[in-house]
């Protein structure tokens, strides 16, 4: 789908309104190309619901929902991260049935 750049400006404004924002470079750069290949998606399998699909106000919104998606990945990444290193990694402490430890090289600060 090609616009021109009016449109595409228009379709900024409008993500930008609907993110309560400004975007930045980076944002924008990731998010249109993603956004446009979805609304040929869109259009190509649903249609253009009479042209409605291919006003800037849509494509706007498909950028949002692309920034909003990348936000949201970052955010759960650095909370995975940050648990991971919060978080004591100990393993149950396992015995044979001769009440030999199995795993106590696993185990973090486990004097044998």
């Amino acid at each position: 789908m090609s616009q021109d750049k009016a449109f595409i400006q228009e379709a900024k404004n409008e993500a930008e309104e609907y993110l309560g924002r400004s975007t930045t470079d980076a944002e924008w750069s990731k998010a249109l190309p993603q956004a446009q290949k979805k609304l040929d998606y869109i259009i190509g399998r649903e249609g253009d619901a009479n042209g409605e699909r291919r006003k800037p106000y849509y494509l706007g919104k498909l950028i949002e929902e692309a920034i909003t998606a990348a936000e949201f990945s970052r955010w759960t990444q650095e909370r995975s991260r940050l648990l991971t290193e919060t978080t004591p990694n100990t393993l149950p402490i396992l015995y044979t049935e001769y009440h030999a430890k199995v795993n106590t090289t696993a185990i973090k600060g486990d004097a044998i």
